[in-house]
């Protein structure tokens, strides 16, 4: 069931790839990293999704904010509570027992983590 339902999110909504196609090329994939060995495998997933991320976000923000007019046209179209750092007056988010709660919460979940 997860490789058809990950197979049918790669084929998308216009269904250029047909899911079979997809759920075959997943399980290609799936099986060359078990054959790498597991945690290494990941790893260097890891280190390439990390490093993705970094370059197309430096590349597409600056390519958003161009194609909408700017900063000044995107505080123009969100609210200005979009544009706050901090959490808008009465959200449940910003008081201290939340921001407690979860610092708690991380430190408990630190524990569940997989160490190396």
């Amino acid at each position: 069931m997860l490789l058809h339902g990950a197979g049918a999110a790669i084929a998308g909504p216009r269904g250029e790839h047909p899911t079979n196609q997809s759920v075959i090329a997943l399980s290609l994939l799936f099986s060359t990293y078990v054959m790498a060995g597991g945690l290494i495998a990941a790893a260097y997933t890891d280190f390439l999704q990390g490093t993705m991320l970094v370059v197309l976000s430096v590349l597409l923000v600056p390519a958003g904010l161009n194609m909408i007019g700017g900063m000044p046209e995107l505080q123009d179209r969100l609210a200005p509570g979009f544009m706050s750092v901090m959490a808008p007056e009465g959200a449940s988010e910003g008081n201290p027992l939340f921001i407690l709660a979860m610092s708690l919460l991380g430190l408990v979940g630190i524990v569940a983590q997989p160490q190396s």
